[in-house]
Order: C-alpha cells, then sequence, then structure tokens
C-alpha cells in the first residue's frame, strides 16, 4: 500500500513539472504529503493489527484428563470394556489408558505372556468402541522384566506426556480396613505418600466392598465414580477368572464332542479376544490351575 501511494505521487509530480504549473504544483504537493501520511499511518496500523496474538480460550487452559486403567487383563473381558466406557461417560476423564502389566513374579500361576494380554487388549478396543472413543491400550510394561510399581508407572507416564494429568482407577476393594497406600513401596522404596499426594485417584464400587465414610483417611485425592444427569452405574461383573474356567472347560468338552465349537464364554468376552484364545491355545490347562 505505501509502495503503491508513492508511485502515484511521482506520477503526479511528473505531470506537474510537464504542466509548469506553479500553483498545481503546491497542491499536488500537499495531497502528496497527506497520501504519504495516510499511507504510513494505515501501514502501521495494519501492521499492528496482524501481530497482535490472539488471547488463549479459558477452556483450553486446563490439561487433558487421562485415567490410568492398569490390570493384569488375563483376559480382558466385557466387564472391563464396561468401566473403561463408564468413565469415560462420567465426564471425570477425558480420556481412559488401559495398562496391562508386565510379567508379576508373585502370581506364579498367571502364565500368559505380557504380549499376549497386550494383543487381546487391543483387539477389544478396537473392536468394541467406535473409532473417535476415548479408550486407547499402553505398552508400558509390557516390555519390562516385570510389572512396574504403580508411583514409578504414573512418573513415567507423566514424564512422557507433560501436558496430561494423570489418575489412578482403583476398586472399592482396595480401600478397606487394614489396606493403605502409603504402604506400597517403588523402586525408591516407600513412595506411598507421594503416591497419593503427586495424583489423583478414581474409585469404583465392587460388590460386597462398601466404601468407607471418610475416603480422606486414605489421602487427599480420591473421589468416587458418579454418572451425571441421574444416570446409573452399569455393572458387569465377570471375572477373567471365570474366563479362564469356561475356556478350559469348553475344551474338556470338545475332546469328548467332536464338531461342537459352542464354549461357555460367548458373550462375556469379545468375538475376537476369544477367537485369539482358542488360535493361540491360551488356558487350556486343567481347571486346578485356573485358580
Amino acid at each position: 500500500l505505501y509502495s503503491f501511494c508513492t508511485l502515484l505521487v511521482h506520477m503526479f509530480r511528473r505531470t506537474i513539472r510537464v504542466l509548469g504549473g506553479v500553483a498545481a504544483g503546491v497542491a499536488v504537493g500537499s495531497f502528496a504529503t497527506a497520501t504519504t501520511n495516510w499511507a504510513h499511518a494505515n501501514t502501521i496500523k495494519v501492521t499492528e493489527a496482524v501481530t497482535v496474538a490472539p488471547q488463549p480460550c479459558p477452556r483450553c487452559r486446563r490439561k487433558r484428563r487421562v485415567a490410568v486403567y492398569g490390570g493384569a487383563f488375563d483376559p480382558v473381558t466385557n466387564g472391563h470394556l464396561s468401566c473403561a466406557a463408564e468413565i469415560v461417560h462420567s465426564g471425570l476423564a477425558d480420556e481412559v489408558l488401559m495398562v496391562p502389566c508386565g510379567p508379576r513374579p508373585d502370581k506364579p500361576k498367571m502364565q500368559t505372556k505380557a504380549t499376549d494380554r497386550y494383543v487381546m487388549l487391543q483387539i477389544a478396543v478396537n473392536t468394541s468402541f467406535s473409532p473417535g472413543f476415548p479408550v486407547k491400550v499402553s505398552d508400558i510394561e509390557i516390555y519390562e522384566p516385570k510389572a512396574l510399581a504403580t508411583y514409578d508407572m504414573l512418573s513415567c507416564l507423566r514424564e512422557q506426556n507433560p501436558g496430561v494429568d494423570f489418575m489412578f482407577v482403583v476398586g472399592s476393594d482396595w480401600l478397606q480396613s487394614g489396606q493403605d497406600l502409603r504402604q506400597w513401596t517403588s523402586k525408591d522404596g516407600k513412595t506411598g505418600d507421594r503416591l497419593v499426594s503427586e495424583f489423583d485417584f478414581l474409585i469404583i464400587k465392587r460388590p460386597g466392598y462398601d466404601l468407607p465414610g471418610n475416603l480422606e483417611q486414605f489421602g487427599p485425592r480420591f473421589n468416587v465414580l458418579s454418572l451425571p444427569h441421574g444416570m446409573n452405574y452399569v455393572d458387569s461383573n465377570v471375572s477373567s477368572t471365570e474366563i479362564r474356567k469356561r475356556v478350559a472347560v469348553s475344551e474338556q468338552v470338545r475332546q469328548f464332542m467332536a464338531g461342537n465349537h459352542l464354549t461357555s464364554a460367548d458373550g462375556l468376552v469379545p468375538t475376537g479376544v476369544l477367537a485369539y484364545i482358542q488360535r493361540q491355545g491360551l488356558y487350556k490347562q486343567p481347571l486346578k490351575q485356573q485358580q
């Protein structure tokens, strides 16, 4: 804009020199000065308008809230998926991150490899939820020599994702008399105090395990899962232990009834997970080893 006005003034001045009009030249000179000043002023205004940074939206200042739902998932059941979905529906978390634990030396009966449990969880999430539904699976533990302590796992996730607030999902069975999360340990020793003070906890009510009246006795950041708009929590009390038993029973039935492809685990786990179990030959050991 400034360059165009300068060119325009130059053309007018050249015309005046040809005509020789002194008075007209004075007039054009005044016009030129005014035009130049106008162009300069408006150029500054335009530049200032372009460089003004937009104010951030107040709602965008809050960190994304991610609920970490850990467990063995040996195997994942429809109950696990229902719980993850209800956490999203509650609005207390923007996303649920399901974390299958690494190897558990303290549980010698858990023979299923971490990679198999991770694959089953990926199959379940990607076939049970719509593409945009905010439930994901993490592999943070499956290549570790053993399962990470809760504080170590949450600290690692926090370090990898500084723009996220992580909360840990626990069942009400973890908050019974005699249980104290402050006594939990990690690679740095007893870090339970840091665990309950640095992270939020989301409590899922479990059948048969009532919540104590005062949650502050466990820590300052414990909240009970509740649903908005008068909705009721949909609970599917399907345990992984029961699924393992049923798969073993179905395998024994097939040995005596050739051609019978029915399984008593149908409808309790996603179809793709059940197919993976059968193709990989998981949970075929005798029932007494499934306890």
